[in-house]
């Protein structure tokens, strides 16, 4: 029997609510919200947010009104504040300084992100407001607006994306789409890709940013999620063909594979990522046996704190050691030099990178993610690292899938 243990403390993309609703409950209790403190940051609570959004201007208001809406509405509020956070709609209509302020309304500290450079913004927003073809139409707005809801239900998500894409023209006629629309496509394909990596749909991403950037509206971080979506299904040629064609994106050169053994093909394998061995990766055949997968991204700060607590738990840390495997998304390919310097720094999580999410019966779109698997089959899965760690989650998911006794209960962290 399979066991869930959640506890949804991520950084993620998306989490949903229905979007245009949440954004009239905001608009609603203006009037009433009591003026919050300038420093009090950060957010805990959706309250706190609405009252503060009444008060002070924030890097929010530079959101076209359906962006900020769809943002605000995936934000997740525990008892303990902010439980997901997603990028998704920031970095393609904020810059990076922009993005990390509007981090610090909800984090200790802002992480590293994508978004656009000064130039790009500027001539982004002048653009909106003198072109009407920059536009989001109203069927469009509406049918991203139900895929931004149905959440992590990866059949919604395939069903909402599917209407949305029955609005536009079929076939790979997409001349007729306004740019507008058309930019919203792609985060929308990107999205559905989350939950259905089938080629046809990576396939299709691919076409969208090319129509785009022949438009000359493709952002430089357009290009790298697109050049992304190819590395995260290991498609290492068509990775290759994409930055010949795009050349002023500069994406770093790919390093040559060599083979550890026997490697079958659709088997679960990674590339293991030596940081003394910068212009090799090295591909191994994973045995899913009796295995602990943490999927995770050094990029992603709950990721980093479980990583540097674990190792030091009595036993969580032994059990790690000996079952662990710390596994990143493909996508990581291309920020290897990230990923050789966190492995260089802590051994006990050494990365490596799946080499196609199709071939591993786990999902790579949150981190940190635990799963436990026993005789090749997936027992246990738990999600997240709260700021007081998740180690009773892990605990009950290790007793599920035989990796620990009952005794482990009396063990004082």
């Amino acid at each position: 029997m399979r066991h869930r243990f959640l506890l949804s403390m991520l950084l993620l993309l998306p989490a949903g609510f229905p979007v245009f609703a949440a954004a009239a409950h905001v608009a609603a209790s203006h009037d009433a919200a009591p003026e919050p403190a300038s420093d009090g940051l950060p957010l805990r609570s959706r309250e706190a947010l609405d009252a503060y959004l009444a008060h002070y201007p924030t890097a929010l208001d530079r959101l076209p009104p359906e962006a900020r809406a769809w943002f605000l509405a995936e934000l997740d509020f525990g008892p303990r504040g902010l439980r997901s956070f997603s990028f998704g709609e920031l970095a393609p209509e904020l810059t990076k300084a922009e993005i990390a302020e509007v981090q610090r309304l909800f984090l200790d500290a802002p992480v590293a992100a994508r978004g656009l450079d000064d130039a790009e913004a500027e001539r982004l927003r002048s653009a909106r407001a003198r072109d009407p073809a920059m536009a989001v139409s109203a069927p469009v707005a509406a049918g991203y607006t139900a895929l931004v809801a149905a959440g992590h239900d990866g059949d919604t998500v395939v069903a909402a994306y599917d209407e949305l894409s029955g609005l536009l023209p079929t076939g790979n006629d997409l001349e007729a789409i306004g740019t507008g629309d058309l930019r919203v496509l792609f985060r929308a394909t990107r999205r559905v890709i989350d939950h259905d990596p089938a080629p046809a749909r990576v396939d299709a991403a691919i076409h969208i940013h090319d129509v785009l950037a022949a438009r000359g509206w493709a952002m430089r971080n357009d290009g790298e999620m697109a050049h992304a979506l190819l590395l995260r299904r290991g498609d290492l040629a068509s990775a290759q063909a994409f930055a010949a064609r795009h050349p002023a994106l500069e994406l770093p050169p790919l390093p040559r594979i060599e083979d550890a053994g026997v490697v079958p093909d659709g088997a679960p394998a990674v590339w293991i990522v030596d940081p003394d061995r910068p212009d090799v990766l090295t591909r191994q055949a994973i045995d899913l046996g009796a295995h602990i997968f943490i999927v995770s991204s050094p990029g992603c700060g709950f990721s980093r704190a479980a990583s540097e607590q674990i190792p030091h738990d009595p036993v969580l840390g032994p059990l790690f050691a000996g079952h662990a495997t710390w596994l990143a998304s493909p996508s990581h390919l291309a920020s290897l030099d990230a990923l050789r310097d966190w492995n260089r720094a802590h051994p006990d999580a050494a990365t490596a990178i799946a080499t196609d999410t199709a071939d591993w019966p786990l999902a790579f779109d949150s981190t940190p993610r635990f799963h436990f698997f026993r005789d090749g089959q997936l027992v246990a899965t738990v999600d997240g690292w709260p700021a007081e760690g998740n180690r009773e989650a892990l605990l009950d998911a290790a007793r599920a899938s035989g990796f620990v006794a009952a005794a482990a209960d009396d063990l004082a962290p």
